[in-house]
């Protein structure tokens, strides 16, 4: 027994010692417990986790690291935040995130485009934010922006960049097929006629990407025809004479040879990109980060290219997305989770990042900001165009694995009216099961 006493007597001055060295040791057990009880802990500092993605390509991959890093350290600097910056793939994120949702472990800041975050608000997973940003603030961003980040009313996400397939076209191959470059073509009519042109001196007319994603394939033709996927109540209308007639203009575009024969399923940039650059092609709904990098000299291309307003059939639309920050109801400093977005979204912070991504900007104080290149600004007037795709919580499973087969049976000769009414019955099962992910 006194063996032990020894033992703990030493053991609790040796816990003191390191603790406090600046109190006189004590000897007895009782004043030793005394101070363990009065030594404060250390104090933790306080941190958000960031989510952010490889917006500069894999090629630039520390520089898109670096210009975040740069903003956390603007955010500390002010408030005395670490915002901790994790750059995640692009491919599965959505996977990614609502596993670490679901395991509590997400972030407090994330990226998301209009789709996801009409899937993850209906989840719950995030944090309405038209409490954390300014009246002034609201006002100078497009109501399109702001709308797309709405949903039953919360705002979910505050406006990053704004992204849309523009219509490109080679007007050197324009004029040496005959056509007018003065006057581009404005109705489906009038595509029609190119096409035309351009399969008679051996080129394509449209360059038509048949596995992507329904967003940068099929929907702005459909849209234009006047058809949707699910209305404004939530009603699914895709089996319509409107998506019809988009499906029959487009199969029959692709049978008459006006589309490379590949049309049918290209999906990936080292496809799509060769064709079009190969300087064979008249018209490309291209993504507009790519034609910023044509227009500005940063990715050769050997002809000039021309940026024209989408065609009309019964309406004029293309398609366009929100990128926008939001914050995870999981975060335990949603405060500063919030004040990190407003400081990554600052007029000037935004700029530098949409120069070097070359997106286009939510916000009007910077719709000047490619002033004096005549086809980029073209492309900032087509924002007025732009629809965001099936803003509903099934929406990235229709737009991403129902819509492609579908165009792609078309095209091979499948019964239209058959594939309308599978692909919409299958619509409407997505579209209920999608419903069991909104919380109580």
């Amino acid at each position: 027994m006194m063996m032990l006493a020894s033992i703990l007597v030493f053991t609790g001055c040796g816990k003191k010692q390191v603790q406090s060295t600046s109190e006189p040791e004590k000897k007895s057990d009782e004043t030793t417990v005394v101070a363990k009880e009065t030594v404060a802990e250390p104090k933790t500092e306080e941190s958000i986790t960031v989510w952010v993605q490889q917006f500069l390509g894999a090629d630039k991959a520390e520089e898109n690291k670096e210009m975040f890093l740069d903003f956390a350290e603007q955010f500390k600097k002010e408030t005395g935040i670490t915002a901790n910056i994790q750059v995640i793939p692009w491919a599965n994120r959505d996977q990614k995130m609502l596993m670490a949702f679901s395991a509590n472990k997400g972030p407090d800041v994330v990226y998301l485009i209009t789709d996801h975050l009409a899937q993850f608000s209906y989840m719950g997973i995030l944090e309405p934010l038209e409490s954390y940003i300014s009246d002034d603030v609201k006002n100078d961003y497009l109501s399109s922006a702001l709308d797309a980040d709405t949903v039953d009313g919360h705002l979910y996400g505050v406006p990053m960049l704004m992204q849309m397939f523009a219509y490109a076209y080679n007007l050197d191959l324009l004029k040496e097929i005959g056509w007018d470059t003065s006057k581009l073509p404005e109705t489906w009519d009038d595509l029609e006629k190119m096409f035309k042109m351009a399969k008679d001196h051996n080129c394509y007319g449209l360059l038509y990407e048949g596995g992507q994603n329904g967003n940068m394939s099929f929907y702005p033709w459909m849209w234009q025809a006047g058809g949707d996927v699910i209305d404004k109540k939530g009603n699914v209308v895709f089996n319509s004479e409107e998506t019809r007639r988009a499906t029959s203009k487009l199969t029959e575009w692709y049978q008459k040879g006006y589309m490379p024969k590949d049309s049918l399923t290209l999906v990936s940039d080292n496809q799509v990109y060769p064709i079009w650059e190969s300087g064979k092609v008249c018209l490309f709904p291209c993504d507009a980060g790519r034609i910023t990098n044509y227009l500005t000299g940063k990715q050769q291309v050997n002809f000039n290219i021309g940026i024209a307003n989408p065609p009309k059939d019964k309406e004029q639309v293309l398609y366009g997305t929100v990128g926008s920050w939001c914050v995870a109801t999981t975060s335990k400093n949603k405060e500063a989770a919030a004040a990190f977005i407003m400081k990554m979204t600052e007029p000037e912070n935004m700029k530098l990042f949409l120069k070097k991504t070359g997106y286009l900007p939510p916000r009007k104080s910077l719709m000047n900001i490619y002033d004096g290149n005549e086809q980029l600004e073209n492309m900032v007037k087509s924002l007025a165009y732009i629809r965001p795709g099936v803003v509903h919580p099934a929406g990235r499973t229709i737009t991403n694995t129902l819509i492609p087969p579908f165009v792609q049976a078309a095209f091979i000769g499948k019964d239209i009216d058959q594939l309308l009414k599978d692909t919409t019955d299958s619509i409407q099962k997505a579209v209920d099961d999608s419903m069991a992910l909104k919380t109580n």
